[in-house]
């Protein structure tokens, strides 16, 4: 007997219908009225203050980690903050730990900005 799987997690695997679109669509266009005017300016380099300073509240609360806002950096996907991450920290080591099995992508992107990768 095999059991159905309710929620498949796999990445980049969406269930279209599963997906409240509709309500996604009419929350997007609410908030894009909204923020009409900041539409064509460029935000804060490292994201919107406020919603670095929820992300640093839930971290203290549901993970124990203590930080400040100035800590956390937001940016536009994974690629683009791996590099980031890289840039930060290529005078400090040459070798960053990544579990594996883990995403190749990520393990790519490190080996591209020349450090080495240790498997744990």
């Amino acid at each position: 007997m095999t059991s159905q799987i309710q929620y498949d997690f796999k990445y980049g695997m969406l269930n279209p219908d599963k997906l409240p679109i509709r309500q996604w669509q009419r929350l997007m266009n609410k908030s894009i009225r909204s923020e009409e005017e900041k539409m064509s300016f460029y935000g804060p380099m490292f994201g919107e203050p406020d919603l670095r300073e929820e992300i640093r509240k839930y971290l203290k609360y549901y993970r124990g980690v203590e930080c400040t806002t100035d800590q956390l950096f937001i940016g536009a996907g994974v690629h683009y903050c791996l590099g980031m991450l890289c840039q930060l920290l290529k005078d400090e080591t040459a070798a960053i730990a990544m579990e594996d099995p883990g995403y190749h992508v990520t393990r790519s992107t490190i080996k591209n900005h020349g450090f080495a990768v240790e498997s744990i």
